[in-house]
């Protein structure tokens, strides 16, 4: 990049202008506007007693111009200047236990900009760490880069920056015992022997537990607290404001928690996948012309049929999810029906260049659940049609990711119907399963095919429970396992999990 001044725009924004290009006006705006918010920073500092513009005139002088050299800074720079202030505490603060919040907030701040980190970003991600906001993290840095040593070595200050979270920035371990048993809490749900997780459980586990251990809450820091609190204690009220800092949240109880898996590995893996596919696909389909309104099909080699985009779509209409007002007499009401009604649930597909097709509408108490076998008869209907009208094209259709929309065909390995022991109403499994064990004369690795059922007596298939199969494995603890701890075991076998849906 060309060496130049830098330069402050209309919107306020830092840029590296070449040399020259900055007139005199432009710095001088440059300056104001500088200065304007050196000014703004320190008016929302605490003011000093008497009069309040005393000594502004030079701290805002001093602001601006510590803004503009930082502003010309480099990150090879702010690197190099990160790791001499790392020497400067480690010199100057050898003595300073780890559990002060602030040497170790400043400590992590520099280790962040020494990697390349920017500065704002290093005060958030500090911030999150210490559970305190990225404004109290560039305080600290400031006082430290204007007082050195005396901006640490006050306990006091460091422990009354926030009067709600005090004991909890000035304790890593409070935090990290805290949060541990509270995520062990949760997991044992209502099934503890004090039910669900309260405020007043985490009060009297931090009151009666926590404070009461000087490896986890030091004395010097309860007696802070009780010189300024009147109370060895915290309060539900703190206790509720440490539950969000610990990252808890205080929500409904819900039947239907949602997962959002979309940045998950497999996921992104897929989708890469499906896109390249589908621009692959893509000159295949045919264009719309925005002059005629008529559709352009493209030139494909001999053979090569063009594609028309089919997408499938599903609909579940309410009996009673009409307009909520009606025409009614000035002396009566229009009574609604408190419950949804009749449902039925319109199918199809909406194909390009046409419209829709293979619409079937379903009424669940009549004709049942919509599955996967009305997906595929629907699907039979749809290419009927298409190929129908269509006869020199194909059709590329595409499903959204429901779980009626996949099974796995008849006979497949599942555990989904499977029984504790053998025999019942349980489906026969055709397929045949594997596992892989060791040789005992020879010690090497061997794969066993295991089969799904047997012949009974009477020269019937009989198929075998989700306790037999494992035994025949050889899995151990299974004789007192329950039906899903079963199936979840044999669903982690590799030949179960090589199962995909169709």
């Amino acid at each position: 990049m060309t060496e130049g001044v830098v330069c402050c725009d209309e919107n306020g924004s830092f840029q590296n202008q070449p040399e020259g290009a900055a007139t005199e006006s432009r710095l001088s705006r440059m300056a104001s506007k500088t200065a304007s918010y050196a000014w703004q920073e320190l008016r929302k500092q605490k003011k000093p007693r008497g009069n309040p513009r005393a000594g502004y005139e030079k701290r805002v002088l001093n602001e601006s111009v510590k803004l503009q050299e930082k502003s010309t800074k480099s990150k090879e720079d702010i690197a190099a200047d990160a790791t001499k202030e790392l020497e400067s505490l480690a010199e100057h603060m050898p003595d300073i236990s780890d559990s002060d919040a602030r040497v170790l907030a400043l400590r992590m701040y520099y280790i962040e900009l020494a990697e390349g980190v920017s500065p704002s970003d290093a005060q958030q991600r500090v911030g999150k760490m210490f559970l305190i906001c990225s404004r109290t993290v560039k305080r600290w840095v400031d006082a430290w880069e204007m007082t050195g040593e005396e901006a640490i070595t006050d306990q006091r200050s460091v422990a009354m920056h926030n009067e709600d979270h005090s004991i909890l920035f000035l304790c890593p371990n409070l935090v990290f015992e805290l949060r541990s048993w509270i995520r062990k809490r949760l997991k044992q749900g209502g099934k503890h022997r004090d039910g669900y997780l309260t405020t007043q459980h985490v009060q009297n586990r931090v009151n009666d537990v926590y404070f009461n251990d000087p490896e986890i809450v030091s004395p010097e820091v309860l007696d802070m607290h009780e010189e300024r609190y009147h109370s060895r204690q915290v309060s539900r009220v703190t206790i509720f404001r440490w539950m969000h800092k610990l990252e808890f949240k205080w929500s409904d109880s819900t039947t239907a928690p949602f997962c959002d898996r979309h940045e998950d590995e497999e996921i992104v893996a897929y989708r890469n996948s499906w896109v390249k596919k589908m621009l692959e696909l893509k000159t295949r389909l045919p264009t719309l012309n925005e002059t005629t309104g008529r559709p352009e099909w493209p030139n494909l080699p001999v053979g090569e049929k063009p594609l028309l985009h089919g997408n499938h779509d599903e609909a579940i209409l309410y009996a009673n999810e009409g307009n909520r007002f009606a025409w009614v007499a000035n002396d009566s009401y229009h009574l609604k029906p408190k419950g949804d009604g009749a449902t039925i649930m319109i199918s199809g597909v909406s194909v390009s260049c046409h419209g829709w097709m293979g619409l079937e509408i379903i009424e669940p108490k009549t004709d049942g659940t919509w599955k996967h076998v009305n997906i595929m008869a629907n699907v039979t209907k749809v290419i009927d049609e298409f190929e129908a009208l269509y006869p020199g094209c194909q059709l590329l259709l595409t499903y959204d990711n429901a779980p009626c929309h996949v099974a796995k065909r008849q006979g497949a390995l599942t555990t989904a119907t499977m029984n504790v022991s053998d025999g019942g109403k349980q489906p026969i499994i055709i397929q045949t399963g594997w596992y892989d064990t060791t040789d005992a004369s020879t010690g090497a690795a061997v794969r066993v095919q295991q089969q799904m059922w047997y012949i009974g007596p009477d020269g019937t298939k009989i198929a075998k429970g989700a306790l037999t199969i494992c035994k025949e494995r050889g899995l151990p603890g299974v004789d007192k396992m329950k039906r899903n701890e079963l199936r979840a075991l044999l669903a982690s076998q590799p030949d179960f999990m090589s199962v995909r849906p169709e």
